[in-house]
């Protein structure tokens, strides 16, 4: 195949790759199909490696000569090493029609959500030719990627409130989510990708979202390849024509008509472990919201709920067999005061001394905003043997942390011992 001759920075790696193949005659080739012209900061080293691998041909003119030669490539030489060494740590020159080369995108699986459904995108970096891409810092492309959320809240148009009345609504605004590398390896082989799940709704998101079950969002998810600053504050992607497109998606409101809340009870009291802590953590929200509503925190048409009947349904669960269910039951009434006589508070009490540790972790992360935990936390530093805990106990009691010794084994002779004996 035949390399373009725009493209210096492909004939040097597919120099290397041929040069550990042994075939020089195959890498001169690769050389001489090169535009000098083209080259930039990259012509010299083309140069000397014309001439070390034809050492018989005629000395270059002096425009376009160096100052010194190249050793030859030895077989099997690394590729990516030799990449590093001869750049310099120069940036190299941005190819022609980067999108050619390189290809990223950002995909959900749909576009409306329900409360607590997960939303995971998709992302992938593809190498779109035929030639081996070198990435990283100093590259054309440092595949690094800042992803963001612009949420929107559905605009009111209930009589009560002026309609597009969103100034007290939570959202309108733009979140960032995560920073991370998408490819570990410096080089990407033609024709493959890389592929990464990436949890969306986390962070400062995910609270809007879990506060307000009640109310409709729409959500710009914007992902920058290789950010930098835009020089008015924002960032923006290096490479304009790699950039993916955004992605819009709904989260919708949840509705908790009778015929609604009837359905989630049915769940939440018969269904599976994994769908009771779906709805538990709706209603954990409606309970959130409801508190929200009372105080006058809340600009948005919203159902009441009966947060009893709300409370008796989580508290269902905080006996199920499944420790994940009683945990996120736990979970779910953290700082709601309850009654000595409600059974909620029975139940919350009697998983301070449940068997999985987990449970216990969660139960006292619930209580400990409403209530006075100091004698327990006091015995269970001296009874419990869970680490997680024990640390968490001492944090809220304000307790410096214990500092754990772990004992390294030592050779029961020196070195010199042991290889005294071994002779």
């Amino acid at each position: 195949q035949k390399t373009d001759p725009d493209e210096p920075l492909a004939a040097l790696a597919w120099v290397e790759i041929l040069l550990s193949r042994n075939d020089p005659a195959g890498a001169m080739e690769r050389l001489k199909a090169v535009d000098l012209n083209q080259a930039g900061i990259l012509k010299e080293i083309i140069i000397q490696k014309i001439q070390s691998l034809s050492p018989d041909i005629p000395d270059t003119p002096a425009t376009e000569s160096s100052t010194g030669e190249l050793p030859p490539p030895r077989p099997g030489i690394n590729i990516e090493a030799t990449l590093k060494m001869e750049y310099d740590d120069k940036e190299l020159p941005l190819p022609k029609n980067p999108q050619n080369f390189i290809q990223c995108r950002l995909k959900l699986d749909k576009d409306s959500f329900g409360y607590a459904d997960p939303i995971i995108a998709q992302i992938y970096l593809s190498n779109i030719s035929d030639i081996e891409l070198f990435l990283g810092p100093g590259s054309f492309l440092d595949p690094h990627i800042f992803i963001t959320a612009e949420i929107q809240a559905e605009p009111i148009t209930d009589t009560k409130h002026p309609a597009n009345s969103t100034d007290r609504i939570p959202g309108n605004m733009i979140l960032p989510l995560s920073h991370r590398y998408l490819n570990k390896k410096s080089l990407l082989a033609p024709n493959r990708s890389v592929k990464i799940s990436e949890p969306l709704n986390i962070g400062p998101l995910r609270d809007i979202l879990q506060r307000h079950p009640q109310h409709t969002y729409h959500i710009t998810f914007r992902l920058y390849l290789d950010p930098v600053d835009d020089g008015m504050g924002g960032i923006v992607g290096r490479i304009h024509e790699i950039q993916p497109e955004p992605v819009t998606i709904t989260r919708k409101a949840f509705n908790p008509t009778q015929e609604n809340m009837t359905t989630q009870q049915q769940f939440v009291l018969t269904g599976n472990p994994d769908e009771r802590i779906r709805v538990i953590h709706l209603l954990k929200g409606l309970i959130t919201e409801a508190h929200l509503i009372k105080k006058g925190d809340v600009s948005y048409p919203a159902r009441n709920v009966d947060v009893n009947s709300v409370k008796t349904m989580i508290d269902e669960n905080l006996k199920h067999p499944d420790f994940r269910v009683r945990c996120w039951s736990a979970y779910a009434l953290r700082g709601i005061l309850l009654n000595a006589d409600e059974t909620a508070a029975a139940h919350l009490a009697n998983l301070l001394s449940d068997s999985h540790w987990l449970v216990r972790f969660m139960t006292v992360y619930a209580l400990e905003p409403v209530a006075d935990l100091t004698e327990y936390l006091q015995w269970s530093l001296s009874v419990d043997q869970n680490e997680i805990l024990r640390r968490y106990a001492q944090l809220i009691l304000n307790l410096p942390w214990d500092i754990i010794e772990i004992p390294i084994p030592l050779p029961e002779k020196s070195p010199d011992e042991q290889t005294a004996s071994e002779r």
